[in-house]
């Protein structure tokens, strides 16, 4: 069984910016919804990265997930993972349900008219991935330092270690002028899906 791992979604929970949605962009970017002004993400069309010149953008109400063309030798199987990161997220009472992200299309290839719906689940599969049975839960705990694939562990800490803790308290004190970040609640929900592939996106439009 092969496996994506979508971009990860930096979800900044606060009263001024309730319904948007930040990412650090990848091979699998994240773009604001089929038919936006930038549904391939940064670094296509008519994007506005927000920091460091190329990363991070802002979406408002929807996002969609872009497999772009230039990845197709990377891995295609029937699961992606959408990893959403909440700052100074609380442990006993978090701050994303298991509902906040429900359900997915999938537009094949990024122009169709229609999407395909999707199911999606909350959490992954340990088995896959070889993650600890408590991180694949939905909730997968609290990121306080490192990488996040080090942090989720089994197959994905041997992703790269490009998605620091200190990358993302940056871009939060930069980009919202948030500061003394302690932690991240960090939510894994899983698309299913066997035929995303290269000029696809998976579309969603988050209840958060």
């Amino acid at each position: 069984m092969r496996h994506i791992f979508g971009g990860l979604l930096f979800v900044f929970v606060m009263s001024a910016y309730a319904d948007t949605i930040f990412l650090d962009p990848t091979n699998f970017k994240t773009g604001n919804g089929v038919g936006g002004t930038c549904p391939q993400g940064t670094g296509n069309g008519a994007c506005s990265p927000i920091y460091q010149g190329t990363e991070l953008l802002g979406i408002n109400n929807h996002f969609d997930l872009y497999f772009n063309s230039d990845g197709k030798d990377k891995q295609v199987g029937d699961e992606v993972l959408l990893i959403v990161a909440v700052p100074n997220d609380d442990p006993n009472h978090h701050l994303l349900s298991a509902g906040a992200i429900s359900s997915a299309a999938e537009y094949d290839p990024l122009n169709a008219a229609s999407g395909t719906p999707k199911t999606v689940s909350f959490g992954a599969t340990p088995q896959a991935y070889g993650m600890s049975a408590s991180k694949t839960g939905g909730f997968a705990g609290l990121f306080t330092s490192g990488d996040i694939y080090s942090f989720l562990g089994g197959d994905l800490s041997h992703i790269n270690n490009s998605e620091q803790f200190t990358n993302w308290t940056g871009a939060l004190s930069t980009v919202l002028d948030m500061h003394n970040i302690e932690n991240f609640g960090v939510y894994i929900w899983s698309i299913d899906t066997s035929t995303f592939s290269g000029g696809d996106a998976l579309v969603r439009i988050p209840t958060m």
